[in-house]
């Protein structure tokens, strides 16, 4: 069978080899040179396959109000708006960009600090905690204290209780430490006196 190729680059499947492949719009797919050729399958369901652009439907221009660096092969670290653009896929140029940097930590590292994952929640609110934990687990993602990171996602996405407060109260758990704050019952409630 032949199809031709669009002058972007673009190639139509015919709808049996879709279906017979299971893919529907917006599906991942992985390509492979071979000799004489190219092997087209669906991407492994992979976590990073899953989250790409999952929060799509709810972005909105200016989420994130500044592009402060582009990332590069040898990135250490990842800011807050290649996890912003990763998970909304609003900015497809970029989204992609970002989309390749977390495949690329199956086999690479690069670290998310703290802030990181602070300014994303906050900019992102609560759609956000279950997939910035699921980003955390990914193995080349180093993270200061990255249990303590996945347990204060866990109580944000479950609680009305600010960021913040939840990353205090799961470090506080951590080392049996007390948190002084003028808001003592909303830190009871996360479990911390």
């Amino acid at each position: 069978m032949n199809a031709t190729v669009s002058s972007k680059g673009q190639l139509t499947l015919p709808r049996f080899v879709r279906e017979a492949l299971g893919l529907k719009a917006g599906s991942m797919v992985s390509l492979t040179l071979e000799e004489g050729g190219v092997r087209l399958r669906p991407a492994p369901a992979g976590t990073a396959h899953r989250l790409a652009g999952s929060l799509r439907r709810y972005a909105k221009p200016g989420t994130v109000k500044s592009i402060r660096a582009h990332v590069k092969k040898e990135a250490h670290l990842i800011d807050t708006n290649v996890i912003v653009r990763y998970l909304m896929g609003d900015i497809p140029a970029q989204a992609a960009r970002a989309a390749a940097l977390m495949e690329r930590l199956e086999s690479e590292r690069a670290e998310i600090v703290e802030s990181v994952i602070a300014e994303a929640v906050w900019t992102m609110e609560s759609l956000i905690a279950e997939r910035l934990a699921a980003i955390l687990t990914f193995r080349g993602v180093l993270a200061p204290s990255k249990g303590v990171l996945v347990s204060a996602l866990a109580r944000f996405g479950s609680t009305s209780a600010d960021f913040v407060d939840c990353l205090l109260a799961a470090r506080a758990r951590q080392r049996n430490l007390t948190v002084y704050s003028f808001d003592a019952k909303d830190f009871r409630r996360l479990g911390v006196a």
